[in-house]
């Protein structure tokens, strides 16, 4: 194993002040470091660029608290798949669209109500949140 260099160097220190030490192993990339008082190692990838994207993706874990090294992120129940960025009508619709599989036609519609636009006019945080038209 020898050192590596990816994004303009081997070790890379992020704001919550962790170090990731970057790998090579023939010709694979690896990540090395600490997390929580434990030594961890996760492969990067072959090639430069895939490395590279990974290592960022690492860091911002790292950083956010979010990473789980590679034996604890398998117990895990869910996946720590990129999340997309919805803006809140996207995010309406499809809960909208799930809750309409699960319940009634008049449930659906009442909380398409209150999701929708003007739903939160005139209430306010000492008041009944205002009830749905009939």
């Amino acid at each position: 194993m020898t050192q590596g260099e990816l994004l303009g160097g081997h070790a890379h220190e992020t704001a919550s002040g962790k170090t990731v030490y970057v790998w090579r192993r023939g010709e694979r990339y690896l990540a090395r470091g600490r997390w929580n008082g434990r030594y961890f190692g996760e492969t990067l990838g072959n090639d430069t660029a895939t490395a590279a994207r990974n290592l960022r993706r690492l860091l911002n874990a790292v950083e956010d608290g979010a990473y789980r090294p590679p034996s604890e992120a398998r117990a895990r129940q869910l996946s720590d798949s990129p999340v997309p960025r919805l803006t809140f009508r996207q995010l309406a619709d499809e809960f909208l669209t799930a809750k309409r599989k699960q319940v009634g036609v008049q449930t659906a519609a009442d909380c398409r109500w209150r999701c929708g636009p003007g739903s939160w006019g005139g209430w306010t945080a000492g008041s009944s949140a205002p009830s749905p038209p009939l």
